[in-house]
């Protein structure tokens, strides 16, 4: 028994050692997180779908060019008066019959117009690319959001776990000098609110934290079987006096470089194709056509020499490959189509089209006027980052002088805990402000900086 029990518990201790292996958590750069979402992005992959349906419609409209081939068979079976398809006589009598035929038409002109849906059809497959880049460039600079905001969140986790270390430092050597009689009761009572307080912000840092990494999951679209940490990279030091790139400098080189601009020049481009196409619709259409028949019928008759009674000819069957042979029949042809009357049908449709590239080109202005407010606002917020930080940076080294000042005070009994705990408090205000504005002056800057063209990366 007691070796059962040991093996259970072997065995127990070896599957639970699989679980945490299976759900260990990797730790993953942004790089990491990055191609991650560009390979398994569900609305990238329907995206990509989209382009390979719009490529896949422009080799159709390419096969449309030939010609159409068709063949046909016929079996029928006619009972009472009805016309014999191989005499063309009425017959009062069932009729079993078997027709072939072959037709090939081909256009030769029809104003160009397959032609130019060609030309519209790569174009529309261009944009839809662009537009997956562009979702794709949304998405990175989602994931970056997410990054930063869970490393932001980490750095303030440790620093006010390293307060809280502090604040427990002082609350032990407040309870001996209690114990001692150094100091009266109600001293410990000022910095266990402390300890409460600086309890609840680790709290509501911990929420933040774990709201970031269920927003990056989110993006990333994680399955449950993957536990991902994410790697602080080295960070450079924030150049005070390095120049932010102004908005219009960043915008001239997005225009140049965004698909999503790009998306919509070519798209004004496919919607005057749609002009031409309606355009083509008013020409005359050219067409070659051919057709062959033949066929079978099992009262087909035959009237032979009868060399026995001439006055009376034999009558005999015709046989089923004579008749195939006898009834063969071709034509051919050139057919010219002229549009004269289509309840107005070209007209209506150059109308549309008019109306397509106007819409084409408001949303090009659209899109240039959304980008260039990006882009200001990114400048705006990097420059305001920038600004805040320096200020909190003399403000935290102020603070940290006033919390030294005021430690050496309570320790001399000159001042209150209350009043140490004040000059503690603004000194983790600041102290957050700071971090806060380094990762508003880093997310800003890399989003210009992406904007420009360049790489998202943290190193």
């Amino acid at each position: 028994m007691k070796q059962i029990l040991i093996k259970f518990f072997s065995f127990l201790s070896c599957f639970i050692l699989l679980l945490q292996v299976g759900n260990a958590q990797e730790e993953w750069t942004l790089k990491q997180c990055l191609d991650y979402v560009e390979q398994h992005n569900i609305q990238l992959r329907q995206g990509q779908l989209s382009a390979e349906m719009a490529n896949m419609q422009v080799e159709q409209t390419k096969y449309s060019l030939g010609p159409n081939l068709n063949s046909n068979v016929d079996l029928g079976l006619n009972i009472g008066r009805n016309v014999d398809p191989t005499t063309y006589q009425f017959v009062n009598q069932t009729t079993f019959t078997n027709q072939y035929g072959l037709s090939v038409n081909q256009t030769i002109f029809a104003g160009l117009a397959k032609l130019k849906t060609i030309e519209k059809g790569k174009l529309d497959y261009k944009a839809i690319k662009l537009d997956n880049e562009a979702l794709l460039t949304n998405i990175q600079l989602n994931v970056l959001t997410a990054y930063l905001n869970i490393l932001n969140a980490e750095e303030q986790i440790v620093k006010t776990k390293n307060t809280q270390k502090s604040t427990l430092a002082q609350y032990e050597r407040t309870k001996t000098l209690i114990k001692a009689g150094a100091l009266a009761e109600r001293a410990i009572v000022d910095i266990e609110a402390q300890m409460a307080n600086e309890e609840s912000t680790l709290v509501a840092l911990q929420n933040q934290l774990e709201f970031a990494y269920n927003s990056l999951n989110n993006l990333l679209q994680l399955g449950n079987d993957k536990n991902i940490r994410v790697i602080k990279p080295n960070f450079p030091e924030i150049d005070m006096n390095k120049e932010i790139p102004s908005t219009y400098n960043v915008y001239v080189k997005a225009l140049m470089t965004r698909p999503e601009i790009k998306s919509q020049n070519i798209r004004i481009e496919s919607a005057k194709k749609s002009i031409e196409i309606a355009k083509a619709d008013k020409m005359p259409t050219i067409s070659f056509f051919a057709n062959s028949n033949t066929g079978f019928s099992n009262q087909a008759r035959q009237f032979l020499f009868n060399p026995v009674d001439p006055q009376n000819p034999i009558v005999s069957k015709v046989k089923y490959g004579k008749q195939l042979n006898d009834n063969f029949g071709f034509n051919t042809g050139i057919r010219l189509t002229v549009p004269i009357f289509n309840g107005r049908a070209p007209y209506f449709s150059n109308k549309s089209a008019q109306f397509g590239v106007a819409n084409a080109e408001l949303n090009l202005k659209n899109a240039e006027l959304q980008f260039y407010q990006t882009i200001q606002q990114a400048n705006q917020r990097a420059e305001t980052a920038l600004k805040t930080y320096e200020i909190a940076l003399k403000t935290l080294k102020s603070a940290e002088n006033s919390l030294a000042y005021a430690k050496d005070r309570l320790d001399r009994g000159v001042l209150t805990q209350l009043e140490y705990n004040l000059a503690k408090n603004n000194r983790d205000v600041v102290e957050s402000q700071v971090t806060q504005a380094k990762y508003e002056y880093i997310f800003s800057t890399k989003v210009l900086d992406f904007y420009m063209g360049n790489d998202l990366t943290l190193e």
